[in-house]
């Protein structure tokens, strides 16, 4: 992708903004000149942690604060056989970087509705995570890698976010939670198949080598 590099300017609302840290402003600037017209890029968080100098997950803690305070959208959109991240600014550096207060507002109507509604609504609710990063979070707390997250996202949105009968996710978390049993499952099959002094008698390690 070829990038619309702007020097290193720095808009005084990003500059003199407290609630960002150093790292964040430096991604808006990076994340902004990859784009023109307002139009998403596909910069990865591999290269924002090489050009930042710091670890993947410090860019994801970044990036998710970007994305909850409005400044950066992370959204999915099909490419190939599969899906792609893409990251999009809320606003052009060249008009005067700040979030759309109207957008704030949504935000927190739509909080306070999640609270105040019944369970039916707040099981559609969740559904489906709105970000990748959100899944990323809450597999962090399942103790399972980044690269597992991304695998079950990939996989649900793929298949729009439907169990395999073809019924809707109406818990993508208990979903993920059935995802991480199933993975200790396999993996735990896999270790009882394979070599392991503690598994074999006599007997059985001669049926192991010459039936497999």
């Amino acid at each position: 992708m070829k990038r619309n590099f702007k020097g290193v300017w720095v808009p005084s609302t990003i500059y003199l903004n407290k609630d960002l840290t150093w790292t964040q402003k430096l991604m808006i600037i990076e994340i902004d000149s990859f784009t023109k017209n307002n139009l998403p890029c596909f910069v990865s968080n591999d290269h924002l942690a090489k050009h930042l100098q710091i670890s993947e997950s410090g860019v994801e803690k970044a990036l998710r604060g970007l994305v909850k305070m409005r400044y950066v959208y992370r959204e999915r959109e099909s490419f190939g056989n599969g899906t792609r991240r893409i990251l999009r600014l809320a606003t052009s550096l060249e008009g005067g970087y700040s979030p759309h207060q109207n957008e704030a507002a949504n935000l927190t109507t739509v909080r306070h509705t999640n609270t105040s509604t019944n369970s039916t609504n707040n099981t559609k609710k969740i559904g489906r995570p709105t970000t990748e990063g959100e899944c990323l979070e809450y597999f962090k707390e399942l103790e399972l890698d980044s690269q597992e997250a991304s695998k079950f996202y990939d996989w649900y949105e793929q298949t729009g976010w439907k169990l395999k009968g073809g019924n809707s996710i109406k818990d993508w978390k208990a979903t993920a939670r059935n995802w991480k049993r199933r993975k200790l499952k396999h993996t735990n099959e896999n270790r009882a198949k394979g070599f392991n002094k503690g598994n074999f008698n006599p007997n059985a390690l001669e049926r192991f080598v010459t039936e497999g």
